[in-house]
């Protein structure tokens, strides 16, 4: 029976690390805007605020398998003070989303953390204008007036300060997870072979046992 179980536990991992399926999260996001803004995540527009004032979009679920996927943020400040923050629910509260599960790549095609924030300035029909500067490495996002969890200053905001009109469009990879991103991980392929040469370990063990 405990060469059985062993045998299980090693399915499962195999099945965890091939499958989607087996090891998804689920974690809610949303994003806080004044006065507009949008996010996508892995291609889905999840959520998009257009009120004219201050306030946050509705928490969406979203259920994936743990690892990096693309995100936008278009953020526009039309009129009066600006805020903008990104948040999560990974249980068991809400809080900012972490710097550390937010990465892009530079200049130079280095993995960085942080998004890729593009700054431009709005044109008088609040379409985007003229471009201000690129910051790499932008978050946590939480900044502007209206922000009270004590990231006020971004690393570009002081140049559009807290009443500019403009546009932060936002690029890069969030980790979808309930645990710390990891520092390496292996390639795909060698994932699948791992998992399969577990398999075959549980299976050989099995048989050794029945033998015997």
């Amino acid at each position: 029976m405990k060469t059985k179980a062993v045998f299980v536990v090693l399915i499962g991992i195999g099945l965890c690390l091939t499958a989607s399926v087996a090891c998804a999260d689920t974690i809610q996001y949303f994003i806080g805007v004044d006065d507009y803004g949008s996010l996508s995540i892995n291609g889905t527009l999840l959520a998009t605020f257009d009120s004219g004032g201050a306030g946050t979009t509705a928490p969406v679920a979203v259920t994936l398998p743990a690892g990096w996927y693309d995100i936008t943020i278009d953020y526009k400040n039309r009129w009066g003070t600006d805020w903008l923050g990104l948040y999560w629910d990974p249980g068991p509260g809400v809080d900012v989303v972490p710097e550390a599960y937010l990465r892009s790549q530079n200049s130079t095609g280095q993995w960085v953390s942080g998004l890729k924030a593009d700054y431009y300035w709005l044109n008088p029909d609040k379409s985007r204008g003229a471009p201000i500067q690129t910051i790499y490495g932008e978050g946590p996002l939480a900044n502007g007036v209206n922000s009270y969890e004590g990231y006020h200053n971004g690393r570009s905001w002081p140049v559009v300060g807290y009443t500019g009109i403009f546009e932060e469009y936002l690029t890069g990879q969030i980790y979808v997870g309930t645990s710390p991103p990891p520092t390496a991980v292996p390639e795909p392929a060698t994932l699948v072979v791992w998992a399969s040469g577990l398999t075959m370990l549980g299976g050989r063990a099995w048989r050794r046992r029945r033998r015997g």
